[in-house]
């Protein structure tokens, strides 16, 4: 797998990420390297913005005790789907998305 991250004061955000189904062991490898790599004298938390999809992966992160919060400006995943009916069923089952595909990260 891999991950982005960056520093922002006291927090790091993490910004990106790509595992393969139930590796929950790489992810857990990937925090312990960014802890033995990143300058983490005062950070308080990792900050994450990923969606509840795959189940899978919310459940890898619910194991490593991330939690899930309103985002801290209460912004929220919008699309246009155009008249295909059966886009909000699928992107509803499917669609993984995280805060390095926004213009936030």
């Amino acid at each position: 797998g891999w991950a982005v991250f960056c520093r922002d004061g006291d927090k790091i955000i993490w910004g990106d990420a790509l595992f393969k189904p139930n590796d929950a062991d790489s992810v857990r490898a990937i925090l312990h390297y960014l802890y033995g790599y990143m300058d983490v004298k005062g950070v308080s938390f990792i900050e994450c913005w990923f969606s509840s999809r795959p189940l899978w992966w919310d459940a890898i992160l619910r194991s490593l005790e991330f939690r899930n919060e309103t985002e801290p400006n209460d912004l929220h995943f919008c699309i246009h789907n155009g008249t295909d009916e059966a886009t909000p069923g699928r992107l509803a089952d499917s669609f993984y998305y995280t805060m390095g595909d926004s213009d936030l990260f």
